[in-house]
Parts: C-alpha cells; structure tokens; sequence
C-alpha cells in the first residue's frame, strides 16, 4: 500500500488529488497517505443499525467527491467489519466511479 500511494502522490496527474478511505477502515490507510502528503477523507461504509453496507451513504459520499479522486476500496473480507458488496452493490459503485472518473486502489490482505 505505501509503495503504491508513494507512486500516486509523485505520477498520479491530478494535482491535489485528494484519497477516500471506507469508514471504518484500517488506521494505517489514513496514517500512510496522510505522510505522504494526501488530504484523506473518509466515505460512509458500515450500517451499525443493519450490520450491512451502507449503499446509499456510500454512493453519496463518493458522489460529492471531487472527480478524479483516489478511493480505496476493500476487494473481500472488508476489515473490520466482514461486510462485502454484493453483485449489485459493485455495479451501483462501478456507475459511480466511472462517472466522476474517480481512480480505485484496491486493498487485497487475503
């Protein structure tokens, strides 16, 4: 992950761009881009009241941001919470992030 966001923070050609981490997520996800410089920004994720993916706060929070932003996403197993999209899910955030030409990171642990 760092080497990764190091090589953004230098070629990514979007100057300023800012990075959209899951709420919750991995503390290091924001400690390494915020090192390196990046503003980080969280987007809704968890549901506590459904224990499932926040969908609809998620595709909002994405939304508003900036085109041309770097977001993180989990591939599987999205830790700490255990909670994936499904299929659908993945289409409806695909819509999104093409529209606002957002470029993904995926973090793959397992």
């Amino acid at each position: 992950m760092r080497l990764g966001f190091e090589f953004l923070k230098q070629f990514y050609p979007v100057a300023g761009a800012e990075v959209y981490v899951p709420n919750p997520t991995w503390p290091i996800h924001r400690t390494i881009n915020e090192r390196l410089g990046f503003k980080v920004n969280n987007y809704r994720y968890y549901n506590p009241k459904t224990k499932g993916l926040d969908e609809t706060g998620m595709l909002e929070d994405l939304d508003k941001a900036k085109n041309e932003s770097i977001v993180l996403l989990h591939v599987c197993a999205h830790n700490p919470t255990g909670v994936d999209p499904n299929q659908e899910n993945w289409k409806h955030i695909l819509e999104v992030v093409k529209r606002k030409n957002h470029f993904v990171v995926f973090d793959s642990a397992y």
